[in-house]
């Protein structure tokens, strides 16, 4: 939303927009009420790493930076936000999240999404929300993405042999042939899109934690259910098959 003067610039980065967050969760909303004023807070993780959905994530991440945490329980979809920009017209969709286009499109009929596929995201110095920049949501291992089928499957196989020797951890979203050499991590076992979204940072997490030279990631159809996994799963990797 447009940025209103009593808005402080530290809780814009310094932009003439301030983005407007309604949470649905319980004890959010209470400490919100209990506070009788509005929040300002940023995300719960280290930039450009994969963003906590547990309090263990978090300690993990800002142990010795931050006082307590407040456990809510795990996240429910696992992605942050759809983030919404309404001073463009049409409004535009600048993060992909839980509400899609197609939810917003009744409400808002002409709404875009933000570069439409996570493959053409533009890098900006200064972007107009988290996430924006390229490389975001990264682990400490190289992520390679690649979509099942017979042609690529026949490129993961020879990028296998070419990394003869180094260590890799496979997210599945779905059973698949196994790997030789290849650990695998199941985000789900029924390419169910919830399940992915509610599981891909923490299972980005998990595999990290192996100590693999390279993460291997499926992706998904970049349809509207899927363009929020494909938006943060093309700013993790640093390679597409």
């Amino acid at each position: 939303l447009p940025k209103f003067e009593a808005v402080p610039d530290i809780v814009s980065a310094g932009l003439d927009t301030v983005g407007v967050r309604f949470p649905s969760h319980p004890v959010a909303k209470r400490i919100i009420e209990l506070c009788k004023f509005p929040l300002a807070a940023p995300s719960a993780n280290l930039s450009g790493r994969p963003s906590p959905t547990t309090a263990h994530h978090v300690m993990h991440d800002l142990e010795g930076r931050i006082s307590f945490i407040v456990d809510g329980g795990s996240s429910d979809f696992g992605l942050e936000s759809t983030v919404l920009d309404t001073t463009s017209s049409p409004p535009m969709i600048l993060r992909p999240g839980a509400i899609t286009a197609s939810m917003l499109r009744p409400y808002i009929p002409g709404i875009q999404v933000y570069g439409q596929s996570s493959r053409n995201m533009v890098l900006e110095d200064r972007p107009p929300t988290p996430g924006m920049k390229y490389k975001h949501y990264a682990p400490s291992a190289s992520v390679v993405s690649f979509k099942p089928g017979s042609e690529l499957e026949e490129r993961v196989q020879r990028f296998l042999s070419e990394h003869k020797g180094k260590k890799f951890v496979r997210l599945c979203i779905q059973y698949r042939p196994e790997y030789n050499n290849v650990e695998n991590h199941y985000l789900s076992r029924k390419a169910d899109l919830l399940e992915v979204a509610r599981n891909l940072f923490s299972g980005l997490r998990e595999a990290d934690l192996r100590l693999p030279d390279y993460i291997l990631a499926e992706e998904v159809n970049e349809d509207d259910e899927g363009l929020a996994i494909m938006n943060r799963l093309g700013k993790a990797s640093s390679l597409r098959l």
